[in-house]
């Protein structure tokens, strides 16, 4: 299964700074400019989906041993539009921008043929444990037009 998460960062920051502080790494992260970094293997586990799962999360035995997660940093604001620091009620994710939505596509057509993976396995982090709304659908619905998959 593949993971579609935001983190707060500014889309003019590089997404460097996150990887090198990050102490519960992810396998991607994608920068504003549509730039992809990996920071752990494939092969290694990743911390990403969270400790409240959703009961259907736990029936189907999704985890972070059997997922791949991509974090694509991004602004979280509140209701009036103003910036937040955290996710608050009534607030929202900006948008990816077109090179973060490209990227995305280019990256989940490529580990969906590699893992022989179906969409359905492309998962956004707020279905699957108690996180913020948007906060992985918003990088799905952006990527989703430039998802090019053989029929």
């Amino acid at each position: 299964m593949i993971v579609l998460h935001r983190t707060h960062y500014n889309l003019k920051n590089d997404v460097k700074n996150l990887i090198i502080n990050n102490k519960y790494p992810v396998h991607f992260w994608v920068n504003g400019d549509g730039k992809i970094y990996q920071q752990t293997s494939l092969n290694n586990q990743s911390y990403h989906i969270g400790v409240a799962q959703k009961s259907h999360t736990k029936s189907n035995k999704w985890g972070n041993n059997n997922s791949i997660s991509i974090e694509v940093n991004g602004e979280y604001f509140d209701k009036n539009g103003k910036r937040a620091n955290q996710e608050v009620v009534g607030g929202y994710w900006e948008k990816p921008t077109e090179h973060q939505s490209k990227s995305v596509a280019c990256l989940v057509c490529f580990l969906m043929k590699h893992y022989n993976l179906p969409i359905e396995k492309v998962q956004v982090h707020e279905d699957l444990c108690v996180k913020t709304k948007g906060e992985g659908r918003t990088v799905y619905d952006a990527m989703l037009p430039y998802l090019k998959l053989k029929k």
